[in-house]
């Protein structure tokens, strides 16, 4: 669910519900097509189960990000937590600013998040 606040270049609320299970992920590739002869790296084992994962975010200035070219300063962040066989909680934050200058392109990006909980896995990093 999404809440646009003003309008969507102003701001966005979004928040989710979802019941998910994390199970490995077999391997179905050796190479890639145009491959020289190495193989692809083993998947990382992650930790099974199944959990209840709710998250919310707040976005100022969505379109300036990383995809668009809107010049300006942008903000998210994003806090989840899940419950049930894997226990975690995990924050995400992102800095994101743009400006054009003399016909070149400005960008910076700053990305931050932290990973805590009881039984946390690879899966949520």
């Amino acid at each position: 669910m999404t809440r646009i606040i003003h309008d969507v270049d102003r701001a966005l609320v979004s928040a989710e519900i979802a019941y998910v299970g994390d199970r490995n992920e077999i391997a179905r590739l050796a190479n890639g097509v145009f491959s020289t002869g190495v193989g692809f790296k083993p998947n990382r084992l992650g930790a099974l189960g199944d959990y209840a994962r709710g998250t919310l975010a707040f976005e100022f200035h969505p379109r300036v990000n990383g995809e668009g070219l809107t010049p300006g300063i942008a903000a998210r962040i994003a806090y989840t937590i899940a419950a049930g066989d894997l226990n975690w909680q995990r924050i995400e934050a992102k800095l994101s600013a743009r400006r054009y200058w003399h016909g070149l392109i400005l960008a910076a990006h700053l990305d931050a998040g932290a990973v805590v909980g009881t039984s946390s896995s690879p899966n949520t990093l």
